[in-house]
């Protein structure tokens, strides 16, 4: 299973979707715009069964991508990462082939939202207004799913492809015990500098997101708290 979806024209199909999805989006948002300004709390509730089925598809689509490269999905299951409940499946099969092959195995699932989001975006720009509201959400949260997943600072698919292309096996530890031990001496030593850039820019990158994503929390966490206290 899964060489369904690499066939030729299958392929050319799903590109056109994901690239056109995105335009289709933004003018649907566009025209919604003042309805999503004003949107009632309880749509929000949509979101949920929206982020559990566009995570399940996300998986899928790493183990038909597994699939299609002839090795063995070994398993599956959830676990939790960071603030969130998150499902996986073992792909751990994929060792055994190429890296190229790896990194289509890794972009398969973010593949899988960005395509699922062009989707609800054509349906949010050609459907009935009563689902308009509805397919954006789905659109967004597939978009975000697709984002977040390719940063390469996070422990998913964006780091592992990353690896992979840099033929770097644990770049995150490696990235962040040479910072800590080398920062100060790269700035007088260009050699060093020289030879520990990637480690350098991903350990430094690494440290400044979650001092950002923390900082954050912590002001919308007040923010809200605020608002609260407000209405007490």
């Amino acid at each position: 299973g899964g060489h369904f979806f690499f066939a030729p024209g299958v392929a050319w199909i799903l590109h056109f979707i994901a690239v056109a999805g995105v335009i289709f989006t933004g003018i649907a948002a566009r025209d919604a715009g003042g309805v999503l300004l004003h949107l009632p709390a309880w749509m929000l509730l949509w979101l949920i069964p929206a982020n559990a089925v566009s995570v399940v598809l996300h998986e899928m689509g790493h183990g038909l991508a597994t699939k299609a490269a002839g090795r063995k999905v070994t398993g599956a299951g959830i676990g939790w990462y960071w603030f969130g409940p998150v499902a996986f499946v073992d792909t751990s099969d994929m060792w055994l082939a190429d890296r190229w092959a790896r990194i289509k195995v890794g972009f398969a699932g973010p593949y899988v939202n960005l395509v699922l989001g062009g989707l609800a975006g054509m349906a949010a720009h050609f459907g009935p207004d009563m689902w308009r509201i509805a397919a954006l959400e789905l659109a967004v949260v597939n978009y975000g799913i697709f984002l977040i997943n390719l940063n390469p600072l996070l422990a998913y698919d964006g780091y592992h492809i990353l690896v992979d292309l840099t033929d770097r096996p644990g770049l995150r530890r490696h990235a962040l015990g040479w910072t800590s031990r080398n920062l100060f001496r790269a700035v007088r030593e260009p050699q060093l500098l020289k030879d520990g850039a990637l480690e350098l820019a991903y350990g430094l990158g690494t440290l400044c997101y979650v001092g950002l994503m923390s900082a954050l929390c912590l002001v919308v966490s007040r923010v809200v708290l605020e608002a609260r206290l407000e209405t007490v």
